[in-house]
């Protein structure tokens, strides 16, 4: 099974912490702000009032080796858009292009790479079909006709949060650890928190995916991290 079915990954990352047998679900990470509760909001995530084509912010990619290492304490401006259950985050940091699946041109910024990181886990947690190597610096082959259905019929996904694991000294490489609400597989009408480590790489103009480094990360259980909330 190829490692960037988001689905798949959570999902099993749920098993594996879990056992899938307890009775108890746990809750969703809190995020930094007191007044607001991750548990509280992606019960009503899957069906909210979001516009089906939003248009992104304005922007344009950028060609630079120089990352602005700003630090992040709030989440950039952002909008959602649904694809299937799931909501895709556009916002002020990026994608500044966005045309069906094709969405791209995020900010030589760690906010940037928090935006980028966050399109990209949704879109794949997303129902459709997402074309896979417009967001990977390391091409993964096209999803097969099972594993598209597989994950039509996936639950949603809510992307929280974040915070940010590993920077590198120049910027490019960024770890961010993203905060995630979804279904308990063991009883759905219930809500669980996960925080996956995603990396990301600056290649020229853009954020992409970092699949090697992604590959040696796995999503854990309610870690309890703060992070900074993406606004819902």
């Amino acid at each position: 099974m190829n490692r960037l079915r988001i689905i798949g990954r959570l999902m099993a990352g749920m098993c594996l912490l879990t056992g899938c047998s307890h009775t108890q679900s746990t809750p969703a990470p809190s995020p930094r702000d007191p007044g607001r509760s991750a548990a509280s909001t992606p019960a009503t995530a899957a069906s909210r009032n979001t516009a089906q084509k939003a248009a992104p912010f304005s922007g344009a990619c950028v060609k630079t080796d120089k990352i602005d290492l700003k630090r992040v304490d709030t989440a950039p401006k952002v909008q959602w858009i649904k694809d299937g259950k799931t909501g895709i985050p556009l916002t002020s940091q990026g994608p500044f292009e966005v045309s069906g699946d094709d969405q791209r041109c995020f900010s030589p910024s760690l906010a940037g790479a928090a935006a980028a990181a966050s399109n990209f886990l949704a879109r794949e947690a997303a129902t459709s079909d997402t074309r896979t190597s417009v967001y990977t610096h390391n091409a993964q082959p096209a999803q097969t006709p099972a594993e598209i259905a597989t994950a039509k019929r996936g639950p949603w996904v809510q992307v929280m949060g974040f915070n940010f694991a590993q920077v590198s000294d120049d910027g490019k490489h960024v770890t961010v650890h993203l905060h995630i609400a979804c279904p308990d597989p063991r009883d759905r009408s219930r809500v669980v928190g996960l925080t996956d480590p995603v990396a990301v790489v600056w290649v020229g103009n853009d954020w992409k995916l970092d699949m090697p480094a992604y590959e040696k990360t796995t999503p854990v259980l309610n870690s309890n991290e703060d992070f900074t909330p993406w606004h819902q």
